[in-house]
């Protein structure tokens, strides 16, 4: 998924809201990459974090940054088990859409359609080419 720069910039003034004890445990690399990757013509002021609307892909780099870097032990094991769940009911919506049991059943049917409506054709010979038969077995 591609990030824009938007989203960089969004992540970088929500992260400079934050203490700088807080900061420093994102590793530097990625902070330099917030910092490189966003839209530095535009500035983002934020006066109340809590009525400020985020984008989608703001909210998924801000979401990634929290489980790796600020989420304590407890957190990060919730966050794991509801993952898990969600990779689950993923897993189970593709079983029944693509379920091997019931993947050639529609195929089936369509051949049985296609044979049945195969139909004998009884070919008629104009009088021409019985002429033009007979002329060939008698010369």
């Amino acid at each position: 998924m591609e990030i824009t720069k938007e989203a960089y910039s969004e992540v970088y003034a929500i992260l400079n809201l934050m203490s700088w004890s807080s900061i420093n445990k994102i590793p530097e690399k990625i902070w330099e990459n917030i910092e490189n990757k966003r839209d530095k013509d535009r500035v983002i002021e934020i006066n109340n974090i809590e009525e400020y609307q985020t984008s989608e892909q703001a909210n998924k780099v801000l979401a990634v940054l929290y489980k790796d870097y600020f989420a304590t032990d407890e957190e990060k094991k919730v966050i794991q088990a509801k993952e898990k769940i969600l990779e689950k009911k993923e897993q189970e919506e593709l079983y029944k859409k693509f379920n091997p049991d019931n993947l050639f059943k529609n195929k089936a049917s369509k051949v049985e359609t296609v044979e049945n409506s195969v139909a004998m054709v009884e070919y008629k010979e104009s009088i021409f080419t019985k002429l033009k038969n007979w002329f060939k077995r008698t010369f």
